[in-house]
């Protein structure tokens, strides 16, 4: 490339300031991001189209100064802007995959928006109409001669004369001036000539004739009453942020509520912050499609489209209000349905043969830190439990019971830190002969006569959302790429997939499997004067279905201990 063809893509950089830099032939791709205005150098770069609002931007093209006016600093400087550049690109497109759109950064006001909604104007004409009769109450309560009586109601019937002939003209330029009073007191923006702000003249004028007859009428001897308490404000209106401050007092699982609490910033991010009765079922379909747009598959839009109506119900609730829910009506055949196990897939025996002949399992590796007992076990008993990762994780000692002979895992969420994901999940799961066989029941008989109160005492729930899984989740991630299993939908989830169709495989009946899940609940309603702890399926049918449990193929005897029950019966002394 010649020296004039580099000058060109510089714009208007000068042969001396090129003589700071020595160039190869080709100008390298990054280069091409740099560009002049005036004396500045530039970063420029096109913003990728499925990203759009990762740089609190609408527009197409992200424009950084980079500060300085020389070429050779500039190109100092360029790849740093790059590599951020890339990596707010990265993030937005993770975030995205996780169910999440970029929102803007900027606080959350308080109350609603400042822009005048429809909404705001019942409350706006509430109070001035309340802040009028309260007046007059007064002025009339220290007239004692009827004359100034006859006076001021003569003043009032001609007012309301020509207030009648001016509305009849549709002519409301005379209450402007009140409008803009009122919205200056309310903290509220109207910009002349908005729709928001002509309707709000208009209700204006009829709430100043209404409230002028009653007035009247008030003179005559008809009296009126006060509301008890002055109208709410129009900022103080019931947003969604409002619905999910009452919701979540009546959460304790941070991550659900960190979730919802997105949910609500992402349609604030694109709606401001509306107050509820401004949310029409438009409104809650124009958020979806928005979120379709940002390129969300069909079940996040759902899972925040949902969320937003769950919140919605329960402020309803709460604050004994009875509206129509638009959230709830909203509907998704448009939207294109992901093919299934898309994110997710059960363990074929051949890859759990992988795993389970693999170093941690081989006595090739060494586990230490938080995993040092879980990332053993937790995988083991995944096939055989069918039981989500944080509900192994945070097992206590005392969850590992026998019950009429038959040792059982017990699913529970008996202590402050431990969680079950809903009340239906509570259940008891007979243990397996192989999990047995491979030493698990020894082992936590020996964690037992050491004093550990856990099942795997090294882990820790001190991570923000306090899961005892937290650190198991991302080890087993880590190694099942290490030991060739890369496919992404293989996670710790997928044990419990495999585990739902080998039951059905070995034809335990679904009833059985789905109390062995968790799920049997949800399938029968039946007892519903007893509590879900206590509304268990009959366990002497799921310790006859777990017997019926077997992965032919899939050959552990490598696992299994000389002595499955050492220590047992000294630990659990009845």
């Amino acid at each position: 490339m010649s020296r004039r063809r580099q000058l060109h893509m510089f714009d208007n950089t000068t042969e001396s300031e090129l003589h700071e830099q020595t160039f190869t032939d080709a100008v390298p791709t990054s280069q091409r991001y740099l560009h002049r205005r005036g004396e500045t150098y530039y970063f420029k770069r096109k913003i990728p189209t499925d990203v759009p609002h990762a740089f609190g931007s609408k527009g197409e093209t992200h424009w950084q100064s980079l500060k300085t006016n020389s070429l050779q600093e500039a190109l100092r400087r360029l790849p740093a802007e790059i590599e951020a550049f890339d990596s707010k690109v990265r993030k937005a497109r993770e975030s995205r995959r996780q169910g999440k759109v970029p929102v803007a950064s900027r606080p959350r006001t308080e109350g609603t928006t400042k822009y005048l909604q429809e909404a705001h104007i019942p409350s706006i004409i509430e109070r001035f109409e309340y802040s009028l009769l309260q007046t007059d109450m007064e002025e009339r309560r220290v007239m004692e001669d009827d004359a100034e009586l006859d006076i001021r109601l003569a003043d009032f019937e001609q007012g309301l004369k020509l207030k009648k002939r001016a509305a009849a003209r549709e002519e409301f330029s005379h209450v402007e001036d009140v409008a803009q009073v009122l919205l200056e007191d309310e903290r509220l923006i109207a910009p002349p000539g908005s729709a928001a702000r002509t309707l709000l003249l208009r209700e204006l004028m009829r709430a100043d004739i209404q409230t002028l007859q009653k007035q009247c009428d008030a003179l005559r001897g008809n009296l009126f009453a006060l509301p008890p308490t002055v109208p709410v404000a129009p900022r103080d209106l019931p947003t969604m942020q409002t619905a999910f401050e009452a919701w979540r007092q009546s959460q304790d699982k941070d991550r659900t509520i960190d979730a919802y609490g997105r949910y609500v910033r992402q349609f604030e991010s694109e709606n401001r912050e509306l107050p509820m009765a401004s949310i029409s079922l438009e409104t809650a379909n124009k958020f979806r499609d928005y979120l379709h747009g940002c390129d969300l598959d069909r079940e996040s839009i759902i899972n925040c489209v949902g969320g937003l109506a769950t919140l919605w119900d329960f402020y309803e609730r709460k604050s004994n209000r009875i509206t129509s829910n638009p959230f709830r009506e909203v509907q998704y055949d448009g939207l294109p349905r992901r093919e299934s196990s898309v994110d997710r897939r059960r363990f074929e025996v051949s890859e759990l043969a992988i795993l389970f002949n693999s170093p941690v399992y081989l006595g090739q590796h060494k586990l230490k830190g938080q995993v040092k007992e879980s990332a053993y076990w937790a995988p083991l008993l995944g096939p055989f439990v069918g039981a989500r990762i944080e509900e192994i994780a945070q097992l206590r000692i005392a969850d590992i019971l026998r019950i009429n002979g038959v040792w059982c895992i017990r699913i529970e969420n008996l202590e402050h830190d431990q969680r079950t994901k809903n009340m239906g999940s509570h259940r008891l799961v007979p243990m397996h002969k192989e999990v047995i066989q491979c030493g698990f029941l020894s082992y936590v008989a020996k964690q037992k006569l050491a004093g550990q109160t856990h099942v795997f005492p090294s882990q820790r729930n001190t991570n923000k959302y306090r899961l005892w899984s937290n650190a198991l989740t991302k080890w087993f991630g880590s190694y099942m790429n290490r030991i060739g299993l890369e496919d992404p939908r293989l996670v710790y989830h997928s044990f419990r997939f495999t585990f739902k169709r080998q039951c059905t495989v070995c034809g335990i009946s679904d009833e059985v499997r789905d109390a062995l899940t968790g799920h049997w609940l949800s399938r029968n309603s039946s007892n519903v004067y007893t509590s879900d702890a206590d509304r268990q399926y009959p366990f002497p049918a799921v310790a006859r279905g777990i017997k019926k449990l077997r992965y032919d193929e899939l050959d552990l005897r490598h696992l299994h201990v000389a002595d499955p029950f050492d220590q047992v019966d000294r630990a659990w002394k009845y």
